[in-house]
């Protein structure tokens, strides 16, 4: 099993915002194999901090989350538009002391960890300009890769 955990501030301006696409999703978020269970907190530390903890049976139901098209289109958004403060953390369950009905805690990630000489990663996010077109040919140069 993997949870995500999604912590998110969102503009007060832009909160209703947040709720309505937060519901608009829900269906396709039902829909996708291996989806589990959602639930939403708001903080009571935190004014304006709310929490969604999302449960899947494995990793690959995740990337199927976070690549089905809506979802991806509300997530440029929320970066761009919606959110002053975002944190997402993904990981294994391990131990559960009361799993989902009929889904046993199982260690489903055998890789092993590859070390190289590097001392540096750099990541970073690019995205065309709004209204570029997408040539997946040409795509790599565009960018600057």
């Amino acid at each position: 099993m993997f949870v995500v955990i999604f912590e998110v501030r969102p503009r007060p301006e832009r909160l209703d915002d947040y709720r309505a696409l937060a519901r608009q999703l829900r269906p396709k978020l039902e829909a996708i194999d291996g989806f589990i269970d959602n639930e939403r907190f708001s903080s009571t530390r935190r004014a304006g901090r709310m929490l969604s903890l999302s449960t899947w049976r494995d990793e690959k139901a995740v990337v199927r989350w976070r690549t089905q098209p809506d979802h991806y289109r509300v997530q440029q958004a929320g970066r761009r538009e919606i959110f002053a403060d975002y944190h997402l953390r993904v990981g294994e369950v391990t131990a559960d002391s009361a799993p989902p009905p009929g889904l046993g805690v199982e260690e489903r990630r055998f890789d092993e960890t590859e070390v190289g000489a590097a001392r540096r990663v750099t990541i970073s996010e690019q995205a065309p300009r709004p209204g570029a077109a997408l040539d997946p040919a040409t795509l790599p140069a565009a960018l600057g890769l």
